[in-house]
């Protein structure tokens, strides 16, 4: 696949949900040493094309009842949550026909994934005959 040089979304939504997703994972380090890892990798799901983000931690992992229900409204275990966040970025991945997941990651940790499609794809040749592939959100 030609190297993504652009990925074009809502850009008042987006970052909120990047950024809530490093939030949780910073918060349940709870002041401990840790890691945050973040990786973009193209990946096909479903027979299409898409990207996927993979926020990472090595913290203490998702409780029994927080795999269950994290994605459920009004749901938290952090004192003064509203337990909104996953609920609504889950839901704005849905309406991109995406997908977000978390679970524990076999290592320690917790591991939350969004899988984007490519819902249309352009690629356009530049002056020095390299390949770009553009992303565009259904959105657009």
């Amino acid at each position: 696949m030609p190297p993504i040089r652009r990925w074009r979304a809502i850009p008042t939504d987006w970052p909120r949900y990047f950024i809530n997703l490093c939030l949780n994972s910073l918060q349940a380090l709870d002041g401990r040493a840790g890691r945050l890892d973040i990786s973009l990798d193209a990946k096909a799901a479903h027979g299409t094309d898409g990207v996927e983000i993979i926020f990472r931690d090595n913290g203490p992992g998702l409780t029994p009842t927080a795999l269950q229900r994290m994605f459920a409204p009004f749901f938290t275990e952090k004192p003064g949550g509203t337990g909104m966040g996953l609920a609504i970025a889950r839901k704005q991945v849905s309406l991109h026909g995406g997908e977000l997941d978390g679970a524990n990651h076999p290592d320690g940790g917790a591991e939350f994934r969004i899988w984007l499609p490519l819902v249309q794809t352009m690629n356009t040749t530049d002056r020095h005959g390299g390949t770009t592939r553009y992303l565009v959100d259904r959105a657009t």
